[in-house]
C-alpha cells in the first residue's frame, strides 16, 4: 500500500528546513507517510551555497524519514516549483498534504490532516484542509470558513487539477476581477465582510506588482463558492517571519501562542461558523488595518 504523500518545496533556507524537519520527525504516525521534497535550483551563484547546504541536510534525513528528493537543475521560482511539484504528485496520487520549509508542526498535525482529507475529499463544498488556524480565542471546535490557507494544507487531486486550470488562465482571473469590481456587494464579500482589502491584493498581483499565488487560490475559492476546513487550535507555527522568506516579512501576528491540544470531532455537516467569522473579521480589522501595518513597519526598522 502506498504511503500517504507529503509535498515539501524548498529553496535556500537550510536552518529553517532543519527546524521544520525535526518537528516533522515528532509527528505521530510519520511512518505511514512519504515525504516528496522538490528542491529549487539557485537563481545565481550567490544562492548556490545555500541551495547545496539545503540538499546536504535533506540527504542527512534519508535514514530518519521515508523521503524522495527531486533536485531542480534550474531555478523554477516559487509559483512554478509549487505548481509543478503538485502536478507531478497528483499524476500518481489522489490526495496529498503540502508543507513549506519554515513550518513547525504539532505532533498531531499529520493525523489531523489525513483524517480530515479522507473525510472531506469528495465534498464539493470544501476546497482544502488547513493545518493552520487563525489566532482565535474562544473557539473549541473546528470550523469552516471562506478563506484559503497555505501553511500546511491538503487537497484532493481532482480539486487541485480544477484549480490549476484557473491558475494558468489569466483571462479567467481578469474576468472574475472585473465581475467583482462592478458590484459593491461582491467587493464587500470578497474583502471578507470589509475586514481586509483582498481586492487591492488581487489587482497588484494581476498587475505584477506583487507575486502571490495564494490570492488566486482565494479568488478561485470565492468563484467556486467553496470553503476551507480549519482546526480549533493551530497545528502550525511559522518561523519564516525573519525577513528570509519570499515576501521578506517580519510580521509575526498570524502565529498563535501554543495552546494545549483539545480533543474534537470532525463535523458531519458543513456550515460556516458565525462565531469564527466574527473573530477572524475582528482580527483582520484590528491587526491588518493600514494603521497597524504602518506601526509594524516602523517597528521592523528597529529589529
Amino acid at each position: 500500500m502506498d504511503k500517504f504523500p507529503i509535498i515539501l518545496t524548498v529553496y535556500n533556507r537550510p536552518l529553517h528546513l532543519k527546524y521544520s524537519l525535526n518537528s516533522l520527525l515528532k509527528c505521530e504516525d510519520l511512518e505511514k507517510f512519504k515525504l516528496y521534497v522538490f528542491s529549487d535550483g539557485p537563481k545565481d551563484k550567490d544562492q548556490l551555497k545555500n541551495v547545496q547546504e539545503v540538499r546536504k541536510i535533506l540527504n542527512n534525513y534519508k535514514n530518519k524519514i521515508n523521503i524522495e528528493i527531486i533536485n531542480r537543475k534550474k531555478n523554477f521560482g516559487l509559483l512554478r516549483n509549487i505548481s509543478q511539484s503538485l502536478n507531478f504528485i497528483f499524476s500518481k496520487f489522489d490526495k496529498a498534504i503540502i508543507i513549506e520549509d519554515d513550518l513547525i508542526f504539532h505532533s498531531k498535525f499529520l493525523k489531523f490532516m489525513k483524517k480530515s482529507i479522507l473525510k472531506y475529499q469528495n465534498n464539493n463544498k470544501i476546497l482544502q484542509i488547513s493545518g493552520y488556524s487563525y489566532p482565535l480565542k474562544n473557539l473549541k471546535n473546528p470550523y469552516f470558513a471562506k478563506l484559503s490557507s497555505c501553511w500546511g494544507w491538503a487537497i484532493s487531486s481532482k480539486k487541485w487539477k480544477e484549480f490549476s486550470k484557473f491558475l494558468n488562465n489569466k483571462s479567467d482571473q481578469i474576468t472574475e476581477l472585473e465581475k467583482i469590481k462592478k458590484s459593491k456587494k461582491l467587493i464587500y464579500l470578497f474583502n471578507y465582510g470589509g475586514s481586509f482589502d483582498y481586492l487591492s491584493m488581487l489587482k497588484k498581483h494581476l498587475n505584477k506588482k506583487i507575486n502571490s499565488w495564494g490570492i488566486i487560490f482565494y479568488l478561485y475559492m470565492f468563484k467556486s463558492n467553496t470553503c476551507c476546513f480549519f482546526p480549533p487550535r493551530s497545528f502550525i507555527n511559522n518561523i519564516g517571519f525573519d525577513g528570509s522568506g519570499n515576501h521578506n516579512s517580519r510580521s509575526n501576528l498570524f502565529n498563535t501562542n501554543q495552546k494545549p491540544f483539545i480533543e474534537f470531532k470532525l463535523p458531519k455537516k458543513i456550515f460556516l461558523s458565525n462565531k469564527a467569522e466574527k473573530e477572524i473579521k475582528e482580527f483582520f480589522k484590528r491587526d491588518l488595518s493600514l494603521l497597524s501595518k504602518i506601526k509594524r513597519r516602523i517597528n521592523e526598522k528597529f529589529i
